[in-house]
Parts: C-alpha cells; sequence; structure tokens
C-alpha cells in the first residue's frame, strides 16, 4: 500500500501455564503459535479497487524506520475494509490484515 498515512503492527503469542502446582508464588509459561495483524489507514478515491478480491492472500512489505534498506515482509488476508468520509473532504480507508504465517525481518545488509 503505497502513500500510508500511518501503518501499525501488532504482534503476539499464545501462552500455556506450566507452573508447578506446589510453587503457590510463581507461574511459568510456555510460548505457542505466534500471530501478526497489521492496520494502515491511507487517503482513498472512489475508484479505489485494491480490495476488490478480498478472499485472495496478499503480500506486505514494509520499510523499518531510520532504515532505507531493511522490511518486514509476510504474507496476509484482508480482515477488515472500512472507508469514511464527508462530503467536501477527503476519503480515508482503514485497511486490517492478519497474517497467515511468519512475519519476516530482511536486513539489507545481506
Amino acid at each position: 500500500m503505497a502513500a500510508a498515512r500511518s501503518c501499525s503492527i501488532s504482534m503476539s503469542v499464545d501462552d500455556t501455564e506450566v507452573s508447578n502446582p506446589a510453587d503457590l508464588k510463581n507461574r511459568c509459561y510456555l510460548t505457542g503459535r505466534k500471530s501478526w495483524t497489521v492496520t494502515i489507514t491511507k487517503l482513498v478515491t472512489v475508484a479505489h479497487t485494491f480490495f476488490e478480491n478480498t478472499d485472495q492472500e496478499v503480500r506486505l512489505s514494509f520499510m523499518v524506520r531510520g532504515s532505507s534498506t531493511d522490511r518486514m515482509t509476510g504474507n496476509a488476508i484482508v480482515k477488515n475494509v472500512e472507508v469514511s468520509g464527508t462530503v467536501g473532504s477527503l476519503t480515508t480507508g482503514n485497511f486490517t490484515f492478519q497474517g497467515t504465517g511468519p512475519l519476516a525481518y530482511q536486513s539489507g545488509d545481506l
């Protein structure tokens, strides 16, 4: 998505408690599956047709702030599209993507 006004990436991991029942003071956890979502806000036009096929997986690639070569990339599905505007103003689109695999960091130094 070129010309995004804002972009946020949220990453999380499932956890499973594996605490010893005899230890009444401390909890212990193991990490499980990871997931990530990306939300992008950008200006759109009425003719904006980027999401006609929302049932298809897309490839996302983001430049890392402060670097001209480092990127984060991954495949995702479109989870939500919200377009809003008022008469006489620009139309804004909010797009949420759900990752379908790993979100990989790629260094430009490779």
